[in-house]
Order: structure tokens, then C-alpha cells, then sequence
């Protein structure tokens, strides 16, 4: 089950890097990145 939460946290930190660079730290939300999971 490790495996699966690294993937998944791997998953969500590019997911909020991506974000961050198009729409800025600001207009980032939570849900919009548990959208894209």
C-alpha cells in the first residue's frame, strides 16, 4: 500500500506544480487539484 500513496503524492505534487505555474499559487485551490487526480 506504500507504493499506491507515493504514486498518489507524486500525482499531486506535479498536478500543484502545474497549477501553480499556469493560474499562480493564488488561484490554486484544493479542489481543482482533487479534480485532476
Amino acid at each position: 500500500m506504500r507504493v499506491k500513496s507515493e504514486e498518489k503524492r507524486q500525482a499531486i505534487l506535479e498536478i500543484a506544480k502545474d497549477s501553480f505555474t499556469k493560474q499562480g499559487f493564488e488561484q490554486t485551490s484544493m479542489s481543482h487539484i482533487a479534480k485532476m487526480l
